[in-house]
């Protein structure tokens, strides 16, 4: 804003605040009407995805309803007369074929041991255009989800898969994809009464009648529904996707969560950021629920944002251009009036202008016809020019007698000035002399100083050696002492170290004779369970031998009897010998396991002797070799001690002579500091003679500077207060 006029400034102020009031308000405004729409648009599209979820999840139900009832029914074969057990069952998904227009297809498979059966048992019937057939081709493998509901017990809505649109033949994904669409399956485990699983029942639709039922839902423009399976296949929806693929929504980065969720069987919603695959959106999952826990399916709602927000931005758009303008407009009328009000002031400037470039004409007036702050300050510039034109009079008369005065006392200064130069030279040099004398004197007092504390720091090292030699001395005394009991307890040590390796030597001799046995038992009890595979074979023969004497007694009929009697105590005793053999056989293999421990830990522990045998003859060596250094030891430390002697004699000898030179050097550094303090007295008296001298003639200079300043000064004023016009 530097530069700018007055006007303009305030102009510029107040169109900024309006300005900055304006866009906070816009502001304000437009993030309210953003949150309402996109809340109405969220609502609408939530509750639109939870309707389609739930009619969808009403026609599954119906289907699943069906098959689960089947179930029940299926569960109670036994109650079905045996003869006409099979017929009945396909009596039963025949009916739920017929009553159940959106079944295409029912299926049982029962479990080998179910139905009476040794084998397994399959069931299946068609509706082929209005026709209903049962299959009789039963070499089909059992589809992967039939068997996942057999292994978990729990019922599954199966992922989409094709069929034929002519047959309702289901052939896999070969084929001219035109002739085919896309079916799916309900399947239901087949229990008793105690929950054990006999088998599954399922139940084949065309997910077509999703498509009649729920329609093709529209959300604004260009949103868009659709049905997904829960590995996020879509079931019905627009034509972005091809129905049975992968729907597109998984592709950002937010997919794994949304697959997630979505097998989780939970609703979900987000806002999708655009990336190539298409616009940002929002986005919301509604569960489809049908009873089913296992791989549940959703229905998604996809609004474009860039239409949540068209209303929204089309509005805030007409808004910033009726503020632009009504904008312009008040700045215009801002304009005029400042310009109205600054006419005055304008007046003022030009007159000020004139008076600070040191001249104008101080009887020019301002015409004064307004009583608010500017016509006040007109009239006090008038006061202020009159009192100017008074005060630059003065001023002239005053500066006329003021330059008279000022040629005498320059003249008077000029002399005075040469005087005292003459007097600070002579000062200054005997200054300069006694400087150089207390320098030399200061020197000394610090060399003789430093000397004394040097003196002091010899005696100071000389008595800590004194002490170091006499703890060394005492140290080494006690380290001699127990270097000797040291020895003494090295060669104790050695003889237990020698006892230590016979007892290791006959240790390792036993652990050896241990292993031995232990591995001689091993053979032993593996002959005992060779002796009971036999006794074994032995029973096994004999009780096959009483069934085919129970066999050929029972075709003898009456003649045979007492022969059976016989034939089956021999199998009883047969069998009895079996389950004996058995028990014998898991005792020998419990014996033979123990046996395989007993001797993997003789064999551990013969090796383990080894090495402790063989380390404590290390330690033994080591225990000697320790035994000589004591010795050596104790011979070098002596001879330490007899030098630790003759050192403390030689400390004392040099602490006396350090002692005598102290008290010399002491005497001299208190005289040298005599002859420093009356240095130092002479020096300030001259500095004190010098400081006056030269301050004598710093004040003459400064007068004599002074004065020729106050003739220009002089000059100056009268030169300025010509250029005012005053009468």
């Amino acid at each position: 804003m530097r530069g700018k006029k007055l006007g303009v400034k305030i102009a510029l102020l107040v169109a900024g605040i309006v300005l900055i009031s304006y866009a906070v308000t816009i502001s304000i405004i437009a993030s309210m009407i953003k949150s309402s729409s996109e809340e109405a648009a969220y609502s609408e599209a939530k509750g639109l995805a939870l309707t389609q979820a739930a009619v969808a999840s009403t026609e599954l139900t119906f289907v699943q309803s069906s098959v689960t009832e089947l179930s029940r029914i299926l569960a109670m074969y036994d109650m079905f007369p045996a003869s006409s057990s099979m017929s009945l069952i396909d009596e039963m998904l025949k009916t739920t074929l017929i009553y159940e227009p959106r079944i295409i297809n029912t299926w049982a498979f029962f479990l080998s041991g179910s139905l009476s059966r040794t084998e397994s048992t399959s069931f299946s019937w068609h509706n082929m255009k209005g026709s209903i057939i049962k299959k009789t081709d039963m070499s089909e493998e059992l589809p992967k989800d039939a068997k996942y509901v057999l292994e978990s017990g729990k019922p599954i809505i199966a992922e989409p898969y094709a069929i034929e649109k002519a047959t309702n033949d289901m052939e896999g994904m070969s084929g001219d994809t035109e002739m085919k669409q896309l079916a799916s399956s309900i399947i239901v485990p087949i229990t008793d009464q105690n929950g054990k699983i006999l088998g599954v029942v399922g139940a084949d639709f065309s997910l077509s009648f999703l498509h009649e039922r729920m329609g093709k839902t529209k959300v604004f423009v260009n949103g868009y529904g659709e049905l997904l399976t829960n590995d996020a296949r879509v079931v019905m929806g627009t034509k972005k996707v091809p129905i049975g693929e992968i729907a597109q929504e998984l592709e950002d980065d937010t997919g794994d969560q949304v697959k997630k969720t979505i097998a989780d069987g939970a609703p979900f919603s987000l806002i999708a950021k655009g990336d190539e695959h298409g616009v940002k959106a929002f986005k919301y999952f509604a569960p489809v629920n049908t009873g089913i826990t296992e791989f549940p399916w959703s229905y998604l709602i996809v609004v474009p944002y860039s239409e949540i927000m068209a209303k929204v931005y089309r509005l805030i758009s007409l808004t910033i251009v009726i503020g632009l303008a009504s904008l312009g407009i008040v700045i215009a009328i801002i304009m005029f009036v400042i310009t109205q009000m600054m006419r005055p002031l304008n007046f003022t400037m030009v007159a000020l202008k004139d008076i600070s470039s040191g001249g104008g004409d101080l009887t020019k007036k301002i015409t004064v016809d307004r009583t608010d702050e500017i016509g006040m300050l007109a009239s006090h510039f008038n006061v202020f020019c009159s009192s100017l034109a008074s005060m630059i009079g003065s001023v002239i008369t005053a500066t006329e007698r003021l330059a008279r005065t000022g040629e005498a006392l320059d003249q008077n200064m000029s002399s005075v000035s040469s005087a005292i130069t003459e007097i600070t030279s002579n000062v200054q040099e005997m200054q300069q002399g006694a400087t150089r004398q207390t320098q030399s004197v200061i020197a000394s007092s610090e060399a003789t100083t430093l000397i004394l504390g040097k003196i002091e720091r010899l005696k100071e090292l000389v008595k800590r050696q004194a002490l170091c030699v006499s703890q060394s001395s005492a140290a080494v005394e006690q380290m001699i002492a127990n270097i000797g009991m040291m020895a003494t307890n090295a060669v104790d040590a050695g003889k237990q170290y020698a006892s230590l390796v016979q007892a290791s030597e006959s240790g390792t001799s036993v652990i050896t004779d241990v292993n031995q046995i232990a591995q001689q038992i091993a053979v032993q009890s593996a002959s005992l369970s060779e002796a009971n595979e036999v006794i074994a074979s032995i029973a096994s023969k004999t009780n096959l031998l009483a069934m085919n004497a129970a066999i050929e007694a029972a075709h003898a009929g009456d003649f045979g009897k007492g022969f059976a009697v016989v034939a089956d105590e021999i199998r009883s005793l047969a069998e009895s010998s079996a389950e004996q053999s058995k028990g014998i056989e898991n005792n020998l293999k419990a014996i033979q396991d123990s046996i395989t421990s007993v001797v993997s830990a003789s064999e551990k522990a013969e090796v383990t002797f080894n090495d402790v045998r063989e380390r404590i003859t290390i330690l033994y060596t080591l225990q000697e070799e320790l035994q000589r250094a004591m010795v050596e030891q104790k011979e070098g430390s002596t001879s330490t001690l007899e030098s630790l002697a003759d050192i403390k004699g030689a400390t004392a000898e040099v602490d006396s002579a350090s002692e005598e030179m102290r008290t010399a050097s002491a005497k001299v550094v208190s005289e040298m500091d005599s002859l420093v303090s009356a240095s130092e007295e002479f020096k300030r008296g001259m500095e004190e003679i010098s400081i006056g001298a030269s301050e004598i003639n710093n004040s003459v200079l400064a007068a004599a500077e002074l004065t020729r300043e106050n003739h220009e000064n002089i000059l100056e004023v009268s030169n300025v207060t010509s250029g005012f016009k005053i009468s």
